[in-house]
Order: C-alpha cells, then sequence, then structure tokens
C-alpha cells in the first residue's frame, strides 16, 4: 500500500471529492490540535483509501470543491466541519 493507506483504518474521517482525491485525517482529543493527515491519494489511491474507510467504518465526507493545485490540496469552508466532528 503506498501514500500511508494502511493509515486509513485508524483514521476517524476520510475526506473526499466524487471523482480522484481522499485524504485520511485522525484527531487526537488529549492534544486538541487541528486533525492531522494520516493518509492521501489521486485517483487509483483514492478509490483504494476509500475501499479502506469502507472495510472499518471510517466516516467518508464527499466534498465536490476539493482539488488539487500546483502541489496543494484546496478546501474552502472545511473547518467549520472538522469541528462539529
Amino acid at each position: 500500500m503506498g501514500g500511508g493507506q494502511q493509515n486509513t483504518a485508524k483514521a476517524d474521517a476520510v475526506v473526499t471529492n466524487p471523482v480522484h482525491i481522499a485524504v485520511a485525517i485522525k484527531y487526537d482529543e488529549k492534544t486538541g490540535g487541528a486533525p492531522v493527515v494520516v493518509a492521501k491519494g489521486l485517483r487509483k489511491n483514492a478509490e483504494r483509501i476509500k475501499e479502506i474507510a469502507r472495510e472499518n467504518d471510517v466516516a467518508i465526507l464527499i466534498e465536490k470543491d476539493i482539488y488539487w493545485r500546483k502541489g496543494i490540496w484546496i478546501k474552502y469552508n472545511i473547518y467549520p466541519w472538522i469541528q462539529a466532528f
């Protein structure tokens, strides 16, 4: 498995767009900081991350506004969702 996909099973959530991006995040309640990316992938790797998430009952949030530009993950207004999670 590439891209840290093995960490997906222990993630708190996977944020994905409908087509080709997936980011698995983990939140540590003890530190109270921002969630940490534990796996990320494009295309086939993204599909595998979503598959692992489904197999392990990890929440999947589908956000159509996530996209990849110039090596940077872009998502507007995700922070309110993370706070609610």
